[in-house]
């Protein structure tokens, strides 16, 4: 089956070398602030005496760590989830859309649940690591099957 929409198989190697530093340095740019630099912002709310000024296109100070580690890994991640098997054959591909129905529904299904029992602050963290929980749902079920599949073929021989 041809499957124009997939990235060569020499792309998921790349995906694993960029998601581990991003991981990494997600979880450190959450405790630290380095690398401020000047970056282009269309947002920014300045707090004055309490009282939040809103503040439109202007260049700020922003530490680019937790962006840089974000970028990683949703590219690294698209890179692994999308990118053909060495043998892309049919059952690959019913496995791989399989996994992605799976995923759609059991993290939209978390993302309600979690939205109805989590509140204020609490709730940015959630939507922090929604766009990456995906991915990674898809990941370990696409992952899971194979491996199961490959075991399970494996006893019968």
């Amino acid at each position: 089956m041809k499957s124009n929409y997939l990235f060569d198989y020499k792309y998921k190697k790349w995906g694993w070398i960029l998601v581990l530093p991003s991981a990494t340095l997600g979880l450190i740019s959450q405790h630290v602030n380095w690398l401020k630099v000047p970056v282009f912002s269309f947002f920014h709310t300045k707090f004055l005496n309490d009282e939040p000024k809103l503040k439109l296109v202007q260049i700020i100070e922003n530490p680019i760590l937790d962006e840089l580690a974000t970028f990683g890994l949703i590219i690294g991640c698209i890179w692994i989830a999308l990118s053909k098997e060495k043998i892309e054959d049919e059952f690959i591909a019913q496995t791989r859309l399989n996994s992605l129905v799976w995923s759609v529904y059991v993290h939209y299904g978390l993302l309600l649940l979690l939205t109805l029992f989590i509140y204020d602050i609490n709730y940015l963290s959630v939507l922090i690591y929604a766009p990456f929980a995906f991915l990674i749902f898809f990941l370990l079920r696409f992952k899971y099957t194979l491996y199961k599949n490959k075991k399970q073929i494996g006893d019968e021989e």
